[in-house]
């Protein structure tokens, strides 16, 4: 009787290296989002609802404390037919209850609202608003944030030498923008256009077209020699590559000093449009000719 030869598997070893190294990146894989649902996504979300919780539990903390009167005061109370009763021609009678004198947080606050002294709650009754008490209305409103009030006078600035808080100053700009737009325009040599404000990094577009109004252009900025700069600090400027700036101190070098800023015209690779970008950037130092003695005649 023949002996049964054992089954052994079919996979080549290629195969099985190929299924271990899928496995492999699958529990990768699974690793990455475990720990980056679990350690950055739900401490945040916990995070969040223990604030909402705190803010609930102290809200209503205050309305209990809001109930319980000061242990010298009394608690008084009014009989159903001593109540006084309002007639209005439109509207049906409401009855006037005197509250509780309290010396608890109220509501408002909580809330960071300005509120009146405790005092007696009437029912409302319907009154056409007085010439008084409409321009406070205005002015509280108003008063709540000066920055987007429409009366706050907004002065013009300098788009090359404003600084951070006369950036603060327009409307839309706040510590953070201010920050970015500096650094952009540090980064090119200032602006010779206030269009290129926009260029800024995530700045929004509806955000400069309120800015806009209030930046004077100026031409002040900081050029380069093109004769003497080199490859790296040209590749720095936000609006030339390394191959552009390759390409200018190659001209250079095969043709020799730049007479003028035009030359680079002769750069084929360039076109009008990018070099008028470019060209404010730039500048070209002239140069005293040499000192030759004339011979003795």
């Amino acid at each position: 009787m023949d002996r049964v030869k054992p089954i052994k598997p079919t996979f080549t070893r290629y195969q099985r290296d190929r299924t271990a190294g899928l496995i492999l990146i699958s529990l990768s894989i699974g690793a990455i989002a475990w720990y980056h649902f679990y350690h950055q996504v739900r401490p945040l979300n916990e995070k969040a609802l223990l604030t909402i919780m705190d803010r609930a539990a102290e809200y209503y903390d205050s309305l209990d404390a809001a109930t319980i009167p000061h242990p010298d005061e009394t608690i008084s109370t009014i009989h159903a037919s001593e109540k006084r009763k309002i007639h209005t021609d439109n509207y049906p009678e409401v009855d006037v209850v005197k509250s509780l004198p309290t010396q608890s947080r109220t509501e408002a606050e909580f809330l960071d609202l300005p509120s009146a002294p405790a005092t007696n709650v009437v029912a409302w009754t319907p009154q056409s608003p007085s010439s008084d008490s409409a321009p406070a209305i205005k002015r509280a409103k108003s008063g709540t944030n000066p920055r987007n009030s429409p009366e706050r006078k907004i002065i013009p600035i300098d788009i090359n030498r404003s600084e951070a808080l006369d950036w603060e100053s327009l409307p839309g700009i706040g510590p953070y923008y201010a920050k970015k737009i500096l650094a952009y325009r540090d980064k090119l040599g200032g602006f010779y256009k206030k269009e290129q404000v926009r260029e800024t990094w995530k700045l929004p577009d509806s955000t400069y077209q309120k800015i806009a109004p209030f930046l004077i252009e100026s031409s002040t900025l900081r050029t380069m020699d093109l004769n003497q700069v080199d490859i790296p600090s040209l590749a720095s400027h936000p609006y030339l590559t390394w191959k552009d700036a390759n390409l200018i101190v190659r001209y250079r070098q095969q043709h020799g000093r730049y007479l003028f800023i035009e030359d680079l015209f002769n750069i084929h690779a360039f076109d009008s449009t990018y070099l008028s970008r470019i060209i404010p950037y730039f500048k070209v130092e002239p140069t005293n000719p040499p000192i030759t003695s004339g011979g003795a005649g």
